[in-house]
């Protein structure tokens, strides 16, 4: 792995304020409470909260991003940039071919977030109080949703869609998978926090409860990814005790994959297999009519499964059908690059991204989402202030 050093010089109070602006009102907007017995939905209806979320989010990072780019003018690593423009020229070329069906929020959007994220911010530290603040607001987000299931009278809401269905527990989270996201980065936050043995211990135990619960499988596997990365970029633990921790950790990520995905133990309906293979076929059959440029938007595969439409939820596909496979290729090639000159908290946390993105909607060539800046942020927070090996926050 290489690193660039980082020229402090070029650091300006503006652009780090507007960085800790862009990360707080995307945390504390994602943390409102959203499940189906909000108190929010008395003022507002779900539909509504959602897109004040998304909107408020893509406005933010607009905004910001923007402004970052323009005080900033310095770039921190020419090889990211010459693959992010790569890309992004890749994109146009797309969209133009196929007549500008794209909206414009991804036009602009897109190299906002890859700038920024990708190359921009590696060139700027922050404090450690910002991972305590981030650390204790997350343990109150999750853990506070098991006090309330403690009232019979807001049980069921826990386990029920704003639309009145059935679902899985997913906290004070609109869905499961937004709950399972940043429940596994507390996880990690958790193992590197300063604290008594015994109480760290209690909470790792309610906090799995709480992912139990959930039944996101995708949190597993790439809760398990990012404890292989760390243990691997872990220069304290010798090559073969690396070996055997992988062999348990994988041996117990296996055990519970296994639970949630049996009939008789799982807490979810897991015939879903089958929408997924539709979903499949549906987006292999879109990317062979149009292999090379996609179709200038984003596409739906419709079916009988899928009345409505539904995206690929396998950021390759999603890319391929949307764009066309040089789009796709440039995108993997910028995130291979990304991770070669990331250091070892940054790797892992996109790792994790990576995963989330191969079986669910959340990472991609898009417009980053809250749940895609906050890892993000938070892995280069680590980076800043703690050594993988030795150091706590």
């Amino acid at each position: 792995m290489r690193f660039i050093p980082v020229d402090y010089r070029r650091q300006k109070i503006s652009v780090k304020k507007l960085f800790l602006v862009l990360l707080y009102f995307d945390f504390f907007l994602t943390l409102l409470p959203m499940w189906s017995a909000s108190p929010l939905y008395l003022f507002l209806s779900p539909t509504t909260l959602t897109t004040i979320w998304h909107l408020g989010s893509l406005v933010n990072l607009i905004i910001c991003g923007f402004l970052i780019l323009i005080i900033q003018r310095y770039i921190y690593n020419k090889m990211v940039i010459f693959c992010i423009l790569l890309v992004y020229i890749a994109f146009l070329f797309s969209i133009v071919i196929n007549g500008f069906k794209s909206g414009g929020f991804a036009l602009i959007g897109i190299p906002i977030s890859f700038f920024i994220m990708f190359d921009t911010i590696k060139q700027y530290t922050f404090s450690l109080k910002h991972l305590n603040v981030i650390f204790y607001s997350l343990l109150l987000w999750s853990l506070f949703p098991l006090f309330l299931l403690c009232f019979p009278f807001l049980r069921m809401s826990f386990f029920m869609t704003v639309e009145g269905g059935y679902a899985t527990f997913s906290g004070l989270a609109l869905h499961r998978n937004f709950y399972g996201i940043l429940l596994c980065v507390l996880l990690l936050l958790l193992y590197y926090k300063k604290m008594p043995f015994v109480i760290k211990t209690i909470l790792f135990i309610l906090l799995s409860v709480c992912l139990v619960l959930s039944a996101s499988r995708t949190a597993f596997v790439a809760l398990i990814v990012m404890t292989c990365f760390l243990i691997y970029y872990n220069r304290t633990v010798k090559n073969r005790y690396k070996i055997f921790f992988f062999i348990l950790v994988i041996l117990l990520a296996g055990v519970f994959y296994w639970i949630l995905t049996n009939p008789d133990y799982a807490l979810r309906d897991i015939d879903d297999d089958h929408a997924r293979e539709d979903l499949l076929y549906g987006f292999m059959k879109l990317i062979k009519e149009h292999p090379l440029l996609g179709y200038g938007e984003e596409v739906k595969h419709y079916s009988n499964i899928y009345p409505d439409g539904a995206i690929a939820h396998n950021f390759i596909l999603q890319t391929t059908a949307n764009y066309g496979v040089f789009v796709t290729i440039f995108f993997i090639v910028l995130l291979l690059t990304v991770y070669y000159y990331s250091q070892p908290f940054s790797k892992a946390i996109l790792a994790f991204l990576v995963i989330w993105g191969i079986t669910q909607p959340y990472f991609g060539f898009s417009v980053f989402s809250p749940h895609v800046i906050i890892p993000l942020f938070i892995g280069h927070l680590l980076d800043n202030n703690i050594t993988i090996s030795l150091n706590r926050f």
